[in-house]
């Protein structure tokens, strides 16, 4: 069965197709009743406009953009599944790209993320240079999970690397164990706060 379009619910409640473009970008110079008319005619039909279509026909986009680093990851998974039932709870949809751990990949990523005119981004761990995100924010609102920035325009949501770590050290030590290895992340961001959790904790216990 064929999709049901634009000119199908016009046809329905009887009216223009610009009428029917207009109730579903919320203008206000559509009457009550002719708007009370297309949104029945489109629920008996099954007919609701793409979510990109409805952002580039209107300033108000119903759009956020997710960019997630690393597919693998058990913890993104879990911030992505939040925040799609957040954004669904206050009508919005999720667009999602990953960047592989790639500055490369992940600038294309972003442009494709800022075509839909999202409200929003959420950057996921990003590896691209703050610069990247920089003038992504001159576009659109910009978040950053388990990433620090510098960035005035930015806010940033992070865990608490140095307290997680030294919590898991105390934890261990309580188990009994005393030869405890630290995995370090390197040159990630959230990798020193870590390293110095793990450092102060074994000191702390004489280890």
């Amino acid at each position: 069965m064929a999709r049901p379009t634009m000119e199908d619910v016009a046809a329905r409640a009887g009216v223009s197709r610009a009428l029917v473009s207009l109730v579903m970008r919320g203008s206000p110079k559509v009457s009550d009743r002719r708007r009370a008319a297309v949104l029945k005619a489109a629920e008996e039909l099954g007919y609701s406009p793409h979510a990109m279509a409805r952002s580039l026909a209107s300033r108000t986009s119903h759009v956020l953009g997710v960019m997630v680093s690393d597919l693998h990851n058990a913890f993104f998974a879990e911030v992505v599944d939040g925040l799609d039932a957040v954004a669904g709870e206050h009508g919005f949809d999720l667009i999602l790209n990953t960047g592989g751990r790639s500055p490369a990949r992940e600038r294309r990523a972003l442009r494709s993320l800022l075509s839909f005119r999202p409200a929003g981004l959420a950057l996921l761990s990003p590896v691209v240079p703050a610069a990247d995100i920089g003038r992504a924010a001159e576009q659109a609102p910009v978040v950053l999970v388990a990433r620090s920035s510098r960035l005035t325009a930015v806010d940033t949501v992070n865990d608490d690397g140095e307290r997680g770590i030294a919590l898991a050290v105390d934890h261990l030590v309580s188990l009994g164990h005393e030869r405890i290895a630290h995995l370090d992340g390197g040159g990630g961001s959230q990798a020193a706060p870590r390293r110095r959790g793990y450092l102060a904790a074994m000191a702390a216990h004489g280890l």
